[in-house]
This record gives C-alpha cells, sequence and structure tokens, in this order.
C-alpha cells in the first residue's frame, strides 16, 4: 500500500514513508494495547511533526506508575509490535503464540489470571480525548482485517 489513511497516532513508522503492509497492523495493535492497559497514548505530542518523529524513532516508554501493575509479558508483546522496523516487528501468527496469550487463553470467569483494571486507567480510557478517533481505528482495523461476509454481519447486529 502506498497511500496514507488512518490516525497518526496509531500509524506504524512504514506508513508515514508511503510504504507499507500487514505488519502496519501489528503497530496499531500494539499501539491500542498500550493504550488498553495503561490509558494513555505511547505516542504523544502537540503536533503532527513532533508525533511523527517520534514515531519514526520508536520514542515511547513505560515509566507510567500504571506500568508496575502489568505483566512482564504484556510489556514484552507491546515492546515486539513497537519495533520500528517491520522486519524485525513480530507477525501476527508469532504475537497469538506469545506467553502474554498464552497466560491468558485459558482464563474462564474468575481465576488468577482474570485482568483487572485500575480505576485511574478506566477514568482516563472513559475520558480519553480521542474517543471518537479510538473508536475510528478500532473500527477501520476490524473492516481492514473483517471479511464482507462478517462486516454485513456485524452491521446487522449493531
Amino acid at each position: 500500500m502506498e497511500s496514507v489513511s488512518g490516525t497518526p497516532y496509531y500509524m506504524a513508522p512504514e506508513v508515514f514513508q508511503h510504504h507499507y503492509g500487514l505488519q502496519s497492523d501489528l503497530w496499531s495493535l500494539g499501539v491500542l494495547l498500550y493504550t488498553l492497559v495503561c490509558g494513555y497514548l505511547p505516542f504523544q505530542a502537540d503536533s503532527e511533526a513532533v508525533l511523527q518523529r517520534k514515531v519514526l524513532k520508536g520514542d515511547y516508554h513505560f515509566n507510567h506508575d500504571e506500568f508496575g501493575a502489568i505483566s512482564e509479558e504484556c510489556k514484552d508483546l507491546i515492546s515486539k509490535m513497537l519495533v520500528v522496523d517491520p522486519k524485525k516487528r513480530i507477525t501476527g501468527q508469532q504475537a497469538l503464540h506469545h506467553p502474554w496469550f498464552q497466560l491468558h487463553a485459558n482464563a474462564t470467569g474468575e481465576s488468577e489470571s482474570t485482568v483487572r483494571i485500575s480505576r485511574n486507567v478506566l477514568n482516563r480510557l472513559r475520558s480519553f480525548k480521542g474517543e471518537s478517533t479510538f473508536k475510528q481505528a478500532a473500527m477501520n482495523l476490524l473492516v481492514k482485517t473483517a471479511t464482507e461476509q462478517e462486516v454485513r454481519a456485524l452491521k446487522i447486529t449493531f
């Protein structure tokens, strides 16, 4: 693909360079996972130019207090998804077999592996200033990865 579309906060570095493929979706999923577990975007800036520079450098951190309660497996998965070089970035198949998913694959109902989200993270997600952007990005990702039949079923459902 060579056209730029989407929200800059979720765009992979290669999207800014107008040459990208499926691996850019793993980057976007990494941004979503980061945001869901701590309530902050990994790349924040006052302007799109500064944001783009941060994304191109992969300039993010796990310094937010909320990451103290996040497992090393989750942080490792995020780190492997937010790799600037798409050739070195984890693939979808590798991500599904990552230890973080394996830890939670058999979680049913209330158990030790049930993830609890702090009230602060929930409040930040509720007041997330990019809420409509977040929803658009999630829907965009869903539409890109779903089959036509799945999209039709979702339209009927919702």
